[in-house]
């Protein structure tokens, strides 16, 4: 059989396994949030105005601080500057398109809009496989950190099979390398075209211009981490939620591990469904109500969308502005 017709077949396993897994989680939520009752704080129409507004502008940061970091990567991989205004204009307009089935046409859109300012497609592909490698590892290190140094405690309650970090790792590892060696079988000369690329490119790794790149890059998660757990609190506190304030950091942890749905389950649009299911089972753990937490959850996710599409009509403006 031809190479490309199974590669159509696995791309297409993989787009309904997406929306599979986007159902059960979205039925998941339902069967929790049906038998819960949502209490709304008595405030004014206009203080519920202020809170919608508030929120929208706080998820319209993410977008921003997420362009900070992609702008560090590409101009660490092409080796010469950007401006911030036009890495705005290449990640936040391609990045609204994670919604679309599939969850990886924002790649696509950055290589589209990337060349019409210089950028090769190498550099711009380069740079968003760097941007996937450093959302696997540097969340990672985040969670270790605060695991090692007692900052996040994990109750017994999570019963997960993979609960020791050594059984974790070899799951991880050995699904990485089943992938890994299904890509190989069928793209050999790619894999070949690429080995001698990396190994031209390679030393650039070993400088200290790439150490204070990760260093920049752990600060940026960190802010994100903290930006998170923050909202996430205040709309809690919106939907008269009670959190305790000394669960702050697990539930952020909670909510950093569950992101984690959005990179190993690339048909899923956005993560929307999963990541909320994942983190509530999570969350849960903590003594907290599951219909609660999902629906603080949802609301998270509402907000976060419309942080998105905000973001992405903030740059269109801005060019309209300056093509005046």
């Amino acid at each position: 059989m031809d190479k490309t017709i199974i590669l159509k077949y696995l791309n297409y396993i993989g787009r309904w396994l997406g929306f599979g897994l986007t159902a059960l989680s979205f039925w998941y939520i339902y069967s929790i949030l049906k038998s819960t009752t949502i209490s709304f704080p008595d405030n004014s129409t206009f203080e519920y105005l202020f809170l919608i507004l508030f929120f929208v502008f706080a998820n319209s940061l993410a977008p921003f601080i997420a362009t900070c970091n992609w702008k560090l990567l590409l101009e660490f991989i092409g080796n010469k500057k950007i401006r911030y205004k036009d890495a705005c204009d290449i990640y936040i307009k391609s990045n609204i398109a994670k919604y679309l089935p599939g969850n990886v046409l924002q790649y696509a859109g950055r290589n589209i809009i990337g060349k019409k300012y210089g950028w090769t497609n190498t550099q711009l592909f380069a740079s968003s496989i760097l941007e996937i490698i450093c959302a696997l590892f540097v969340p990672f290190l985040i969670l270790a950190s605060f695991y090692i140094f007692k900052l996040w405690w994990i109750p017994k309650s999570f019963n997960l099979s993979f609960r020791s970090g050594f059984d974790l790792a070899y799951y991880v590892i050995l699904s990485v390398g089943i992938l890994c060696l299904i890509f190989f079988i069928y793209k050999k000369d790619l894999i070949i075209e690429w080995l001698i690329k990396i190994k031209i490119v390679f030393p650039l790794f070993l400088t200290k211009k790439f150490a204070k790149l990760i260093f920049k890059t752990i600060n940026l998660s960190l802010l994100n981490f903290f930006i998170n757990g923050v909202i996430f609190f205040l709309i809690a506190h919106c939907l008269n939620v009670s959190l305790k304030y000394s669960d702050f950091i697990n539930i952020s942890c909670g909510l950093t591990l569950a992101s984690y749905s959005v990179i190993f389950t690339p048909g899923v649009p956005g993560g929307i469904g999963v990541k909320e299911s994942i983190s509530t089972a999570l969350i849960l753990n903590y003594g907290y109500s599951s219909g609660e937490i999902a629906s603080v959850l949802i609301a998270c996710r509402i907000f976060s969308i419309l942080g998105d599409i905000s973001a992405y009509f903030i740059i269109m403006l801005a060019r309209y502005s300056n093509s005046k």
